[in-house]
């Protein structure tokens, strides 16, 4: 008879053991994968409480009131927010849909290879080969405005999941504000007992830095929105509604540092076209000369936010200096596209909070973190 050797015995159980280990992690990552929304409102509940801090300090320190109740003013607050932008943000967007579809594409086309045109020649008088390539190459399709009828609708149907998702974490962030420590105490459970203390420290500090930083995008959002509205209706010319949703959309573009204010330029120049044109204006002699004057106010806009916004924001809000917000800000990109640049600054804040607490002894983590 055949004896089984006990070590190949102990191989085969090792390697069992280490199939079905693999099998559990397996399964355990495509369950998180699977609920991954979840997580993404649990996040943006915890964004959303941090901003809703002042009100909560607000109403419950200061007037007296208890939790309940003012965590649920302040969601009231973020409901009003949202119901208020989407009762104009999707009737308009239909109907510049519409509007857009039924434009003379080519003639629009015609008329901006005639400006460009015009504009290489002037180039070229001074030896400035920027546009003369592009212009001989197949340039038409970069400016198929047909494609623009499929994008509204991926917009809408995006409007539609953003509006039952925006419950969901309302309702999350109700318990976030009214229990302050029920997010504390979801990142503390893993924690072993020994760091219990400097961790909560650590989530704290995160806690102040990041409500700071939120309210002051939202504040950046709010500045820019105003002088994007008073360019659309002082210089522009287009219709009071019309210009209210074009410069909510622009200014929620600033959010994405460096690229999003690329997207809202060429988004104000379209949008803007098309209600012009939607009005009766004749393309080339009126409403060209219109869009000359909105690409300069928001130029002008930019500006101000380059220059005031942002180091107030970026800067003061997270306590960086301003070339390393930047050299952040493009390692986001280059790492993970426009999440990350979106996501660089609060998670390179996280990073400097947990450096100083744990790593502070070393001269690298002092350099970064004095200011915190």
């Amino acid at each position: 008879m055949f004896k089984i050797n006990p070590n190949s015995r102990s191989i085969a159980e090792g390697i069992s053991l280490a199939v079905i280990g693999l099998c559990l992690l397996a399964l355990f990552l495509w369950f998180l994968y699977t609920i991954r929304v979840v997580f993404l409102y649990i996040i943006l509940s915890a964004i959303l409480a941090l901003m809703g801090r002042p009100f909560m300090f607000l109403l419950h320190r200061k007037l007296r009131l208890n939790s309940t109740l003012s965590a649920s003013i302040t969601v009231l607050i973020f409901l009003f927010i949202l119901s208020f932008s989407l009762y104009f943000l999707v009737p308009l967007i239909l109907q510049q849909a519409d509007t857009i579809t039924g434009m003379d594409t080519t003639q629009i086309q015609t008329i901006i290879f005639e400006q460009l045109s015009a504009l290489n020649e002037v180039l070229l008088r001074y030896r400035i080969d920027v546009l003369d390539e592009f212009l001989k190459s197949g340039y038409r399709n970069a400016f198929d405005i047909s494609v623009l009828t499929s994008w509204f609708s991926n917009i809408i149907q995006i409007l539609t999941q953003f509006s039952i998702g925006s419950f969901s974490v309302l309702f999350i962030t109700f318990f976030f504000l009214k229990e302050r420590n029920l997010f504390n105490g979801m990142l503390l459970s893993p924690v072993p007992d020994m760091y219990v203390n400097r961790v909560a420290s650590v989530i704290q500090d995160i806690k102040n830095l990041l409500s700071r930083y939120f309210i002051g995008i939202t504040m950046q959002v709010f500045i820019m929105f105003s002088l994007y509205y008073l360019v659309l209706l002082l210089f522009g010319g287009v219709e009071a509604d019309k210009a209210l949703i074009i410069a909510l959309l622009c200014a929620l573009c600033n959010i994405v540092p460096y690229v999003g204010p690329l997207v809202g330029f060429f988004m104000i120049i379209l949008l803007s076209m098309s209600n012009l044109y939607s009005q009766g204006f004749e393309l080339s002699a009126e409403i060209l000369p219109k869009v000359y004057w909105i690409a300069g106010g928001y130029l002008f806009a930019q500006l101000i936010d380059n220059f005031v916004n942002q180091p107030l924001i970026y800067s003061k809000s997270v306590k960086s200096h301003p070339l390393e917000i930047f050299l952040i800000i493009i390692i986001g990109g280059l790492l993970a596209g426009v999440g990350g640049v979106i996501l660089a600054v609060p998670f390179y804040t996280i990073i400097r909070v947990i450096l100083k607490e744990f790593f502070s002894e070393f001269k690298f983590v002092q350099s970064i973190t004095k200011n915190i």
